[in-house]
């Protein structure tokens, strides 16, 4: 029972974080044990980036939290270049 409470508090959680405009831009990865497909959609569908189900290789950790990181980079500099140029307009 207890793995339910928190993988609904972690939902919750997540969706908090994707409300909050000086939050949504933080990468979730969802570190769990639960492997079931619905487990993985409801990961998607409360705002998680990505979802890595345990037990993992730490190589597969590390590249996914590096694609995470790049893709936030990324999109932080195409917000910026978009907001300069709203300036100079």
């Amino acid at each position: 029972m207890p793995s339910l409470v928190s993988s609904s508090l972690l939902l919750s959680f997540c969706k908090v974080i994707r409300r909050e405009p000086q939050f949504a831009h933080i990468p979730i990865l969802v570190l769990t044990a639960q492997s079931g497909l619905q487990n993985k959609l409801k990961s998607f569908e409360a705002g998680a980036d990505d979802h890595l189900t345990k037990p993992f290789e730490p190589v597969e950790l590390a590249a996914r939290l590096a694609a995470l990181l790049r893709r936030t980079e990324i999109s932080q500099n195409r917000l910026f270049l978009r907001q300069r140029m709203k300036m100079h307009a």
